[in-house]
């Protein structure tokens, strides 16, 4: 991500009228972080929203600023997959026109586009 879109990107949304801050929880330029280390670093910032909240974003998607697509990725730490505490929900843009969720194994680590 270039410097000049990263200072005009919003640090905060209005989705179906609550206010949600954008966080980056990425500390260097890295690529990646492990998912325990995002674990732990979201919850210190009091970012780990679930399936509530995931599904509120996505039920008033069009709220979600246009610049946005494609730019970040939205990751719900504590919205996990049904038996499989590895993956966590994120949300993220498609191509064929709307924010669409899926799961995400944590392990590997994840891309510096998400966001939580």
């Amino acid at each position: 991500m270039s410097n000049v879109l990263k200072n005009i990107l919003p640090t905060e949304m209005i989705v179906g009228g609550i206010t949600y801050e954008i966080l980056n929880y990425f500390r260097r330029r890295g690529k990646f972080v492990v998912g325990e280390v995002m674990l732990a670093r979201v919850k210190k910032m009091n970012a780990n929203l679930g399936q509530e909240d995931g599904k509120h974003i996505l039920k008033y998607q069009i709220d979600i600023p246009a610049i946005l697509r494609d730019n970040f990725v939205f990751v719900f730490p504590d919205w996990r997959r049904p038996g499989v505490p590895e993956t966590v929900a994120w949300v993220y843009w498609r191509n064929i026109g709307h924010w669409d969720w899926g799961w995400y194994w944590i392990d590997g680590g994840l891309p510096s586009l998400c966001r939580v």
